[in-house]
């Protein structure tokens, strides 16, 4: 099984996501809905999904990180789960989360997503 390979743009934070808003909840569905269109422009929608263990690693560019790194986790995970990448970002699933600066980017963050052999 191969890597899942996804630039995005920079999630929206935790902080703003998981308040009792609308705006935070509507500001999350934008994201969501505009990285779609953009995996499917850049023909990243395309893959197998991962259906054991898996190593997840995030590159952010470190200009576009205007707040600490680990408030978009939630969001991206959530993501990966919700189209059906992965399975779940559980400890059943998930066995390393590694998140880097990256500057050379083509969006403002990379996933890769890495099943593991069980």
């Amino acid at each position: 099984m191969t890597d899942i390979v996804l630039d995005l743009t920079l999630p929206p934070s935790v902080n703003i996501t998981r308040k009792v808003d609308y705006w935070g909840h509507q500001k999350a569905e934008n994201w969501r809905k505009d990285n779609d269109k953009r995996l499917m422009a850049a023909k990243q929608n395309k893959y197998r999904p991962i259906t054991g263990p898996y190593e997840i690693t995030i590159h952010i560019r470190r200009t576009a990180m205007r707040k600490d790194p680990d408030n978009v986790l939630k969001c991206l995970l959530d993501y990966c789960v919700s189209r059906g990448m992965v399975m779940g970002d559980g400890p059943n699933y998930v066995e390393g989360i590694h998140v880097l600066w990256a500057d050379d980017l083509p969006e403002q963050c990379r996933v890769t997503i890495r099943p593991l052999s069980t």
